[in-house]
């Protein structure tokens, strides 16, 4: 098993799915970094932000295996959620401000699981109704 801590945040996750330590440590290394994308929000003024053009472009094209594979993955769903979270977790809004379409967005955010449950949770303890595009 191999169990990863980031000390600034203290969010932690493990792997021991595999029997190779090389592939526990990647999958360990990979939900680190999705658990940060969800879990760490860094304030955004919509007002004055811009959508960088490659977060744009991850997130219309969003869907399937590959995306997840992109190694600008976790940082684009950190980026989300915190423009979902200046948005007041609405769709509908955060779409506009990413320049992309609600259905782009919720298929964006619906394309990995642990994403995907962060985000009802959130919309939840505000009480939203939970996404439904998975």
């Amino acid at each position: 098993a191999v169990r990863l801590r980031h000390t600034p945040t203290g969010v932690s996750t493990e792997a021991d799915e595999s029997r190779s330590q090389h592939e526990n440590r990647a999958q360990a290394v990979r939900r680190l970094r999705l658990a940060i994308a969800t879990e760490v929000r860094e304030p955004l003024d919509l007002e004055k932000w811009k959508p960088p053009a490659s977060l744009t472009l991850l997130v219309r094209v969003g869907s399937g295996p590959a995306i997840r594979r992109e190694p600008r993955y976790a940082a684009a769903i950190a980026t989300v959620f915190d423009v979902l979270d200046a948005a007041g977790w609405s769709l509908a809004d955060a779409a506009v401000h990413l320049g992309v379409s609600t259905a782009a967005l919720g298929r964006f955010v619906a394309e990995e699981e642990a994403v995907f449950r962060a985000a009802n949770t959130r919309r939840r303890a505000l009480g939203l109704s939970p996404l439904r595009t998975r």
